[in-house]
């Protein structure tokens, strides 16, 4: 993959409060600087424990710097509660001849890795 060109991946989002519970949520991606973010859907209301995981889909247009290590971290969160977040560490890495992207742990976002942030609305 060339700078420029689109990466896209998911994670899940699960309500893991108590039964009946709601869960209103929010992506914040203001620690990312580098690339052209679209996330959808970036928030939601009223997920409950029943509803099971919901998919969360991401797109990074790559920045068109060669020869580069960004980092970052997309943070999944509570809107009732700002202390009840997740964090998802990504990395890209652009080199002279195109892209390649490097998770920094298990939950990071790639291609083709599937994370999973469970946030308690009881937090």
């Amino acid at each position: 993959m060339k700078p420029g060109e689109t990466v896209s991946g998911s994670f899940q989002v699960q309500n893991i409060g108590d039964s009946g519970s709601l869960l209103n949520w929010t992506v914040n991606i203001t620690s990312l600087t580098w690339g052209t973010w679209t996330i959808t859907p970036d928030s939601g209301e009223h997920l409950t424990p029943e509803d099971g995981q919901l998919t969360v889909q991401v797109n990074v247009i790559a920045p068109t710097e060669e020869n580069t290590e960004f980092e970052g971290y997309l943070r999944v969160q509570n809107q009732n509660d700002s202390s009840d977040f997740e964090h998802i560490p990504v990395s890209l890495k652009t080199s002279l001849d195109g892209l390649s992207i490097s998770p920094q742990n298990d939950s990071a976002f790639s291609p083709s890795l599937q994370t999973q942030t469970m946030v308690d609305p009881h937090r």
